[in-house]
């Protein structure tokens, strides 16, 4: 059986990772990159090593699956030592979906394929609108009063959500755009 104080100095040591590379945040992406490698890539390596002291593949238990699921991404994580654009966790993207996962789970107003897809394109539409600082009401309303123009392809991009071609009263005020890029 794993022992639930070696989980937690996994977890402590999760942490830990996640704690300093937050501290890198402010640093140009080559600073980031340097950052990583010296002081990132020790933790994260300790932390694998910790991980495998304790996996046992013969224990069936949540405990050990968790720490089997985590040590499928060694090399992913050694792969994101070295770019700086790329956060160590999916955490915001999971979290910025929670409350449409949630409304579609308590509604479950989708009663057919047609459906399920047309809330999955709302809701990527909406999101991306947000992504891109834009208001995502006002962008789906300019979108649908401009259906005519999405036909024509040489005018498609000027309708994507990052184009500079979308009006600026769609767009959101930077300072709530930062806001909630923190949240």
């Amino acid at each position: 059986s794993v022992d639930y104080r070696d989980v937690r100095k996994l977890f402590d040591k999760a942490n830990e990772i996640f704690a300093l590379d937050r501290q890198f945040d402010p640093l140009t992406p080559e600073e980031r990159v340097e950052r990583r490698k010296k002081e990132l890539k020790p933790l994260i390596e300790e932390y694998f090593a910790m991980a495998e002291e304790i996996y046992d593949p013969k224990v069936d238990s949540m405990k050990n699956r968790a720490i089997h699921y985590g040590l499928k991404d060694k090399e992913l994580y050694m792969v994101l030592i070295g770019n700086a654009g790329i956060p160590l966790t999916n955490n915001r993207a999971e979290v910025s979906m929670r409350k449409y996962v949630m409304k579609r789970v308590s509604s479950m107003f989708s009663q057919s394929t047609d459906g399920i897809k047309a809330t999955c394109t709302l809701l990527t539409l909406v999101q991306s609108a947000r992504m891109n600082g834009l208001q995502p009401d006002a962008y789906v309303t300019y979108l649908l009063d401009h259906l005519k123009e999405l036909d024509n392809p040489d005018k498609a991009e000027d309708f994507l959500p990052w184009s500079g071609a979308i009006p600026e009263d769609i767009r959101l005020d930077p300072a709530e755009v930062a806001k909630e890029s923190k949240n």
